[in-house]
């Protein structure tokens, strides 16, 4: 049988049926926690009984927050002359927001990588296709994927203006 806690004084049995394998999967486990386990061994005795073993020694397993919350929703870039407004659907699990934008094909640039509103104004954007990727983190720091959106500002040539 098996029995976890996050503090010994509080123990609750996980298991009452014999687990027939040396290991077990504690499914029920929540991450971003700390968890204390003690087993025994129960061995069955002929005629229907059991045999209660002396439970082990306690062991602390650590289960860390890995999973990254979603992408932000329905960004938009606003170009409003000489600033870009970036706005998005608001993500529950998200503690902050991480801001880049991208001119052509250059490296990123992190505008802000501690937003916590779900909105941004970045002042006096340089000419160009700029592309923005906005990035939910969570309190373990974990980053989703990026949301992007687009805004052109000033005169990008190529296209003849049609």
């Amino acid at each position: 049988t098996a029995r976890r806690s996050r503090s010994w004084r509080s123990a609750s049995t996980l298991t009452e049926e014999l687990l027939p394998l040396p290991e077990w999967t504690d499914a029920a486990a929540s991450q971003d926690a700390t968890w204390t386990y003690r087993v025994r061994a129960v061995a069955a005795v002929e005629g229907g009984g059991t045999v209660l073993g002396v439970p082990s020694a306690p062991l602390a397993v650590e289960f860390p927050d890995i999973y990254p919350p979603p992408p932000p929703r329905e960004l938009i870039c606003l170009p409003e002359g000489q600033r870009v407004r970036l706005r998005w659907a608001a993500v529950p699990e998200a503690e902050t927001y991480r801001v880049v934008r991208q001119v052509a094909k250059r490296a990123e640039k992190i505008l802000d990588d501690a937003v916590a509103a779900p909105s941004f104004i970045y002042e006096k954007p340089p000419v160009g296709r700029l592309v923005y990727h906005v990035r939910a983190v969570d309190a373990a720091g974990n980053q989703s994927d990026a949301a992007s959106c687009e805004a052109v500002i000033g005169t990008v040539g190529g296209d003849g203006g049609s």
